[in-house]
């Protein structure tokens, strides 16, 4: 089975749509992950922008437990997160689409919120409110969780992408990616 999960109603109107357009067999519910209920014995998440809204570090753990027994033994949980070390310039990824909220001269702390947006060509979208966390506490949180064999994964261009004609429009991104991939492994029973 494949369930998709989303806390706004709106996001699973318009999913519940494209399955009716075109069925995939999805089924679709409306939670808030951090207090999810078991869904089902899943062999794999995927968390697409999803930690970084954990409004404190109890629904940060929440969130990670909720996945966590939603998985099998030595299921996968992918999630495409934040980074940690992400840039605190205010247009550093304007290029790339994504506008922040973050104060250039005052550190992060986990937990900390700051605005999102995505900016590009013809529209923006509105403001969110996304939540800082170290690469420490994701770690914790994952590891609580019953979380093992973590690993954090860099961005890297596609072949077709190093094959293109403007190389050096990647290299901020490269450089200080917006967003990592984590990648875990949820322990043996």
């Amino acid at each position: 089975p494949v369930a998709g999960v989303d806390l706004s109603a709106e996001m699973l109107r318009v999913a519940r749509a494209a399955e009716e357009q075109e069925p995939l067999g999805i089924d679709y519910h409306q939670h808030d992950v951090g207090t999810m209920p078991k869904l089902g014995d899943f062999d794999g998440v995927l968390g697409a922008h999803l930690l970084h809204y954990a409004r404190d570090a109890e629904h940060l753990r929440g969130m990670c437990r909720s996945i966590a027994g939603n998985l099998v033994a030595g299921g996968r949980f992918i999630t495409f997160q934040l980074n940690p070390t992400l840039s605190r310039r205010r247009d550093y990824y304007l290029k790339y689409g994504a506008e922040l909220g973050l104060s250039e001269d005052r550190p992060l702390s986990d937990g900390d919120p700051f605005s999102f947006r995505v900016n590009v060509p013809g529209f923006r979208s509105p403001e969110v409110t996304v939540y800082y966390w170290s690469a420490a506490t994701l770690d914790e949180a994952l590891r609580g969780a019953g979380f093992d064999q973590i690993r954090w994964m860099m961005p890297e261009l596609s072949p077709a992408a190093s094959a293109g004609p403007d190389l050096e429009q990647w290299d901020d991104y490269l450089d200080i990616p917006l967003c990592v991939i984590i990648d875990c492994v949820k322990a043996a029973a």
